[in-house]
């Protein structure tokens, strides 16, 4: 991604045909400066992941994973991320449909995170929105 709105949108200023890689020639193409500005953007989105990832043991590199719900192909995908002192479910659907499925976890304490919609947990029963991910705090 480019950076700016300087020659090469601050990437480089070398001349076009120097470049290693060929800039985008799209005048609307993102940059960095333009998905700062933008509360919804990929960039701020990701920056808010990492923010959770760091807040929470749990997402951390040395906690353990443990599937919930693993199925040839099919959604959703989920499992547990366990710390010394947390344990997060995860539950994934990149699919375009909303997905059910029985886990063995029956209730959670509370939402971390949801995009775009929570997915709720009842008793086991486990249904997460199309193109949905939730992290709840076991």
């Amino acid at each position: 991604m480019q950076w700016g709105d300087g020659v090469n949108d601050g990437f480089s200023t070398a001349s076009a045909d120097s470049l290693y890689i060929t800039m985008d020639a799209d005048e609307n193409r993102p940059t960095v400066k333009k998905q700062e500005e933008e509360e919804t953007s990929l960039l701020n989105y990701i920056r808010t992941l990492t923010k959770i990832r760091l807040d929470n043991e749990a997402l951390q590199s040395n906690a353990t994973v443990t599937f919930e719900y693993v199925d040839d192909y099919a959604y959703p995908l989920v499992y547990k991320r366990t710390g010394n002192n947390q344990t997060v479910l995860v539950a994934l659907n990149p699919s375009d449909k909303k997905v059910r499925c029985t886990i063995p976890t029956k209730e959670v304490s509370k939402v971390l995170h949801a995009y775009p919609n929570v997915a709720t947990l009842e008793d086991g029963k486990l249904t997460v929105p199309a193109g949905g991910v939730t992290f709840f705090e076991v």
